[in-house]
């Protein structure tokens, strides 16, 4: 239990198709699911090890950027590109850009994302979700099925997308108004983004977030994302009402 309230939707995601490890250091909250290796490929005080290292590694990177460029932490709007910038601060400098929004609107799904490639940099998986505040970074090589939280909705957890792997590695991202302790100008209960960038994918999920504030809003905004080209696929959600577009099957859930 924390600010977004019992996570029953990680139990969702591929149950029984993964081993699952939750970890969390300060504001970062993952949980990291893995196609049940053996043991011997992986331990789990190894993996939390190396999952922890990489967390306080973008700490660090994001904390010491804005020691040096002041407002990086609190910009709501994009910043200028950095040539010199790590890359981790490059991404959510870029995805903030691309989406209008400030960078730090894409720090979750951009940390999902490096922990997710240093996993398969150091372990032999096949297959490595990391959900980070509802930001998710997916590798896989079978389909899976995604189910979106949206709070006090009616709807929430009984839609969910069916992820095709030959889009891995992509990235899905939700932002919400209602849930959670992200900053949201609007008040969407979920707004789900699927892109090939998990950053971009959760900056774009920030944006359209953003102009939710009533249900006469949800198809006004599937419409902006359907001409949108970087994204797959999109749900939105306010209060019962949905707008879905996008190459993915929807599920449907009694």
């Amino acid at each position: 239990m924390d600010g977004f309230g019992p996570r029953s939707y990680r139990e969702q995601m591929g149950a029984g198709r993964f081993t699952p490890y939750t970890i969390s250091i300060d504001w970062t909250d993952l949980w990291i699911g893995i196609d049940s290796p053996s043991s011997e490929a992986l331990s789990e005080e190894r993996l939390r090890a190396v999952v922890t290292q990489e967390i306080l590694r973008a700490r660090e990177l994001i904390l010491s950027y804005e020691q040096t460029h002041r407002g990086f932490l609190a910009a709501l709007e994009p910043v200028a590109t950095d040539p010199q910038a790590p890359r981790l601060i490059a991404d959510m400098i870029s995805a903030g850009t691309r989406a209008g929004i400030g960078p730090m609107g894409a720090v979750a799904g951009t940390i999902a994302s490096y922990v997710g490639e240093r996993i398969r940099r150091e372990f032999p998986v096949n297959e490595v979700v990391v959900e980070n505040g509802g930001d998710i970074s997916v590798q896989i090589v079978e389909d899976l099925e995604i189910r979106i939280h949206a709070g006090s909705s009616p709807l929430s957890d009984r839609i969910g997308v069916l992820v095709p792997f030959r889009y891995a590695p992509v990235g899905i991202c939700t932002s919400s108004g209602t849930v959670g302790p992200s900053l949201s100008k609007g008040t969407a209960d979920a707004v789900m983004i699927a892109c090939t960038s998990v950053s971009l994918a959760d900056a774009y999920a920030t944006a359209y977030a953003n102009l939710v504030t009533g249900v006469d809003d949800v198809q006004l905004v599937i419409s902006r994302i359907r001409e949108n080209p970087d994204i797959h696929a999109a749900v939105v959600i306010k209060d019962d009402k949905a707008g879905i577009c996008g190459e993915f099957e929807v599920v449907v859930h009694e």
